[in-house]
């Protein structure tokens, strides 16, 4: 088994009988140290490949690199700032009057004032035949009050 006695130790000599084991300490310290220089080479060969590989000329790098954006998409800076800018642009878009497409005619209108115009004159709609160049728009009935209430 081993060189290990089995022999009870008398607790009232107040010593350690027995001694530390000294060769595997020394042993065990020479393997630490040994694998702490071989880690250490090894990170600074790594770093002496890894700077052999950079451009000799980094004087433009940050530069160059300033101008380009990248990539769709990116990632917003400020995400809550952006949204309430965008809500803001969509109040204003859903409250006020505006061209669409000013060459064809599209206006934007207020909601409210949408509601309003399609409770009273009610909503165009495209009513096609069996061929699409024949389809006609026609507009289509007024909702009463009553009918509105039950939607």
């Amino acid at each position: 088994m081993g060189s290990h006695s089995h022999e009870p130790i008398d607790a009232s000599a107040g010593i350690e009988l027995r001694d530390a084991n000294i060769p595997l300490v020394i042993w065990t310290t020479v393997g630490i140290l040994f694998t702490l220089f071989l880690c250490m080479g090894i990170a600074a060969l790594q770093f002496k490949l890894e700077t052999a590989a950079l451009p000799k000329d980094t004087s433009n790098v940050f530069k160059r690199a300033e101008r380009r954006l990248p990539p769709e998409p990116r990632l917003q800076a400020f995400p809550a700032k952006d949204l309430a800018a965008f809500q803001e642009r969509q109040r204003a878009a859903a409250s006020t009057y505006g061209y669409i497409d000013k060459a064809n005619g599209i206006v934007r209108v207020p909601v409210d004032r949408a509601i309003e115009m399609v409770m009273t004159k009610g909503v165009q709609v495209l009513v096609a035949d069996t061929k699409p160049e024949t389809a006609s728009p026609r507009t289509a009935p007024p909702i009463k009050k009553a009918e509105a209430a039950k939607q």
